[in-house]
């Protein structure tokens, strides 16, 4: 009895559109005949007929149509338009669980005792959630020369030539810091001169009075800080800067260029005498960096370019030593 069941609703419902036509079509029959319904006193047998007809044969029709492919597919793109479309995404707050299940079904479930750990390291490091600006070109040209006085200090003249690209209206903070390791009776030898920074073409003065730079020496170390919010209604910005710095070799062998923000293109050119040696190591970045070498009668020009992304924590460094 129970297989008999089974299949005869397994049938109905494979069938439904005809079993809705037959049975509603009846109903509606029979409610409209004057065979039965003579008098008015059956008039609510004859609504209650009209209305289940009306009914079945409205919902068998829409249940064959729900059942159809291509309506399915219909809904569910329709859907899935709906559920992903910017403005939906923009006010979940389960982002977080829908990008760690994405990314677990990209990896097909694999290294389950290490996914989220693999995910949460490319939200914070490549995702630019935090970050106001990114970099769209940054040119480098730097010049290194010996002090003649000081035969263990070297001058580092360096022009940075930017294009920034912002993601707020209110502006960004646009900031650098470097600490400059001091040799046991430095004497004041250590120095340090930004000599321009213009934002847009327009020279930004008085940097130190202003408080926009700070310069600190201790026993140790000279830091650098500098901090300057930039109010802008422009979706980009340039920024040139040149500074000198003077300082020990042996103190700091190298010299080390990390990304605090996201660069889309990086292109340094550095000229040094033949005295000095550089060694290039590529720093975290998931490319490769491009060399050029040339020389003249007195001195090196190494050019590098990377055209493609890099991520935080991620770009060159440079070691140096003297001939």
């Amino acid at each position: 009895m129970k297989k008999f069941l089974q299949k005869l609703f397994e049938g109905i419902y494979n069938n439904i559109l005809y079993v809705a036509l037959i049975v509603g079509g009846f109903f509606l029959m029979f409610a409209f005949t004057n065979l039965i319904f003579e008098t008015g006193e059956n008039g609510g047998w004859r609504e209650f007929f009209k209305v289940a007809g009306t009914t079945i044969l409205s919902s068998g029709v829409f249940m064959a149509i729900a059942k159809s492919h291509q309506f399915t597919n219909i809904f569910k793109d329709e859907l899935r338009s709906v559920i992903y479309s910017s403005e939906h995404l923009e006010n979940r707050n389960d982002l977080d669980d829908i990008w760690i299940r994405v990314s677990e079904a990209l990896c097909k479930q694999k290294f389950h005792t290490i996914n989220k750990k693999v995910f949460n390291t490319i939200k914070k490091y490549y995702l630019p959630f935090d970050q106001e600006y990114f970099y769209k070109r940054f040119d480098m040209d730097a010049t290194y020369e010996f002090i003649d006085e000081y035969p263990d200090y070297i001058k580092a003249e360096i022009e940075l030539d930017t294009d920034i690209v912002v993601d707020d209206p209110d502006g960004f903070k646009y900031y650098f810091s470097s600490i400059i390791p001091l040799p046991p009776n430095d004497n004041g030898r250590t120095q340090y001169n930004l000599e321009e920074i213009k934002i847009n073409d327009e020279v930004l003065e008085d940097v130190k009075e202003k408080g926009f730079l700070k310069t600190t020496r201790t026993e140790k170390a000279l830091s650098i800080d500098f901090k300057y919010h930039i109010p802008t209604s422009n979706d980009e910005i340039k920024i040139t800067r040149k500074d000198t710095t003077i300082y020990n070799l042996d103190s700091n062998p190298f010299s080390s260029h990390s990304a605090s923000w996201l660069y889309k293109m990086f292109n340094v050119r550095i000229t040094y005498p033949k005295n000095l040696h550089i060694d290039w190591v590529d720093f975290g970045v998931l490319g490769k960096w491009t060399h050029n070498l040339k020389s003249t009668n007195s001195h090196n020009v190494l050019k590098a370019n990377y055209n493609g992304l890099i991520f935080k924590n991620q770009g060159f460094m440079i070691l140096f030593r003297k001939l």
